[in-house]
């Protein structure tokens, strides 16, 4: 079992501690909903980037969900903000559940400038226009783009045969979206 700690980025100095407990538990980074938060913050807000510092220093994952369900309204969902937090932090690992879907196109160009940025499409890979994350992982992004089945909104099994047959062009870049980057972003 790897652990991942959910954090309220949004509580300043009380999440600094929070991270800090965490790694010293051995989790190996944390979670964030940035859109969310009381207040609600976008992903490259300068608040945050204690937080990201803490992470990039440590060596931690930093998850951000992304997608047109986190925040007020959907600019909190574009790639922008993920973009930027990707060059202004070139050594944090940064990973993004729901892929900032239904902005494919520009997630996945923002992957591209940033090799520090992975891209999680999870169950949003059967929405439409998420082919384009099989494309780009065909194209360019095989070693940015992990399987995640996002349980329970879909059942593992269910998941695993959903990526199975997506049309990933070699049996390369299926081993290494299904395990192969996640393993070595954990450090497996």
């Amino acid at each position: 079992m790897i652990a991942i700690a959910g954090i309220n980025g949004a509580t300043g100095k009380d999440a600094l501690r929070e991270i800090e407990r965490c790694r010293q538990l051995g989790f190996k980074g944390i979670a964030l909903d940035n859109g969310w938060g009381d207040p609600p913050l976008y992903d490259d807000d300068p608040t945050l980037f204690p937080i990201y510092e803490k992470c990039q220093e440590d060596g931690l994952i930093v998850a951000i969900t992304s997608s047109i369900a986190i925040g007020p309204d959907m600019d909190y969902s574009k790639p922008i903000h993920i973009q930027r937090l990707g060059v202004q932090f070139r050594d944090l690992k940064i990973v993004v559940p729901h892929a900032c879907w239904p902005w494919v196109s520009l997630a996945c160009t923002a992957a591209l400038r940033n090799l520090n940025l992975h891209l999680i499409p999870d169950y949003y890979i059967e929405m439409p226009g998420a082919n384009e994350y099989v494309d780009w992982a065909n194209a360019r992004l095989g070693n940015q783009i992990l399987f995640a089945s996002s349980y329970p909104g879909s059942g593992l099994i269910e998941a695993v045969n959903r990526y199975e047959n997506l049309g990933f062009a070699t049996r390369d870049i299926r081993r290494q979206v299904m395990g192969q980057n996640a393993a070595r972003l954990l450090g497996l």
